[in-house]
């Protein structure tokens, strides 16, 4: 089996969103400002295919292909973007009906990553792919892109309570450095040297 690591497209929407969706679970709520699954994806897809970059934006995503099919996605970016992708994802979300303040001034304040840090926001792959290194070969995808994009360091966040993911990205070379507050949701925070 050939596992080809594509940057994403916008076509891409719908199958990349739910991936991610798969990875972030309630803070993809907590970003959309929604407490309805079909509403945060669908938001989430209005950010991936929008104008300008955000978090969620197609042009941070790779995706793992098997046979023409997306099996995989992972999207990550400088962390020194941060705030500019969240003031982004924050113009978005100000359209949405039944907005609230609170999360774009909440947005304002998030740093995932330090500026000097690649941030790989979600790696996500279909269950019955998990098995056959897909994550790996789209975390080396990743790894490669912070490289190549001048960075030397890779960051992540685990969600506590997920320690089957903590020991995985442990595994992979990563330091716990440790926990960090999102959103009101407590992460392990996890270094990789490139």
């Amino acid at each position: 089996m050939l596992v080809e690591i594509l940057k994403a497209q916008k076509a891409d929407a719908p199958v990349v969103v739910e991936l991610m969706y798969k990875a972030l679970g309630d803070y993809a709520n907590f970003l959309m400002n929604s407490q309805n699954t079909e509403e945060t994806l669908l938001r989430m897809q209005i950010c991936f295919t929008a104008e300008k970059p955000n978090a969620f934006h197609y042009t941070n995503s790779l995706v793992a292909m098997v046979d023409g099919k997306i099996v995989g996605e992972s999207t990550s970016y400088a962390g020194n973007r941060i705030a500019e992708f969240n003031n982004n994802i924050s113009k978005i979300i100000a359209k949405f009906q039944g907005h609230t303040q609170n999360i774009i001034t909440e947005l304002k304040y998030l740093r995932e990553a330090r500026a000097d840090e690649y941030y790989m926001d979600t790696l996500s792959v279909i269950d019955e792919y998990k098995s056959l290194g897909v994550g790996k070969l789209l975390l080396q995808g990743v790894c490669q892109k912070a490289l190549s994009d001048g960075f030397s360091k890779l960051s992540i966040v685990v969600q506590e309570g997920k320690e089957y993911l903590l020991d995985y990205y442990l595994n992979q070379g990563f330091n716990n450095m440790g926990m960090i507050d999102l959103g009101g949701i407590n992460y392990h925070r996890l270094l990789k040297i490139l």
